[in-house]
């Protein structure tokens, strides 16, 4: 191999390895400047941007209600994953999927915390989100009055919950159903140990329970020993034994009354 092949190929990746160093200064610089924007709008939500934030943070109040507060980490989250995934079509799914999910979120928070919005014309819902904080904004009155002129209010809850287990689905790439899987088992097998230790508990309750009845019977039993024992007590204190005097004779019976008679 010629000297100047060799050349040729270590400028290549020379030059290479410097549109990669390049690009990925590109986008540190792009992130910290979507992390920086992406601060000023959650300040915004709780006023602490000064005068920009007065403007901007009714804008998104409008435009998302409630969900202004979980906008900007979205965006955060959204645009690294783009960047690190550049070139993948996984990366614009997975951002289609947010997007998808942060206007269910959006309809959600309408339907359960001011549904009384959707009933007024079009045109006011951006300003009563506005006045009203806790709502989904222009975005999620808008999806819901859609879905609730077109399909009514059971089937737009319906549509709503599998949409968002679909966004959620596709941003974290794991399967619904082996999920629920999983979770039945976990809740199977911690059913089977709860109750298993149950019995145990049952079982080391029901021998104590033996074992003082046992502990209880024997005092008992000591006890009536005891009384039996206190009853039936007598002096066994032994006495002294009286000799056993021998009896006279009838000759030394007469001998002594005749010797013991005054008159003779």
């Amino acid at each position: 191999m010629s000297a100047g092949s060799k050349n040729r190929k270590s400028n290549s990746a020379k030059k290479g390895q410097d549109q990669n160093n390049s690009s990925q200064f590109r986008d540190d610089v792009i992130l910290l400047i979507v992390l920086a924007f992406c601060i000023l709008l959650f300040l915004s939500c709780i006023n602490l941007a000064g005068s920009v934030g007065r403007v901007i943070g009714p804008f998104l109040f409008g435009t998302f209600g409630m969900i202004a507060f979980v906008v900007p980490v979205a965006l955060f989250f959204a645009a690294a994953f783009y960047l690190s995934n550049r070139g993948k079509s996984v990366a614009w799914v997975k951002v289609g999927a947010a997007i998808t999910l942060v206007v269910i979120l959006c309809s959600f928070a309408t339907l359960l915390f001011s549904p009384e919005i959707i009933l007024k014309e079009v045109r006011t819902f951006y300003a009563a989100c506005q006045a009203k904080h806790a709502s989904g904004g222009f975005i999620g009155c808008l999806f819901s009055w859609i879905l609730m002129k077109s399909i009514g209010n059971v089937a737009t809850y319906i549509l709503l919950v599998v949409l968002m287990i679909i966004s959620i689905v596709l941003i974290t790439e794991r399967s619904f159903f082996k999920g629920v899987q999983k979770g039945s088992e976990t809740i199977y097998h911690s059913a089977v140990n709860e109750s298993r230790k149950r019995k145990e508990r049952r079982a080391e309750r029901e021998e104590m329970r033996r074992t003082h009845e046992t502990q209880q019977e024997e005092q008992n039993r000591v006890l009536r020993s005891d009384k039996k024992v206190s009853g039936v007590m007598i002096d066994t204190t032994l006495k002294e034994r009286k000799p056993v005097l021998p009896e006279p004779e009838p000759d030394e019976i007469e001998t002594e009354e005749q010797n013991t008679d005054p008159y003779t």
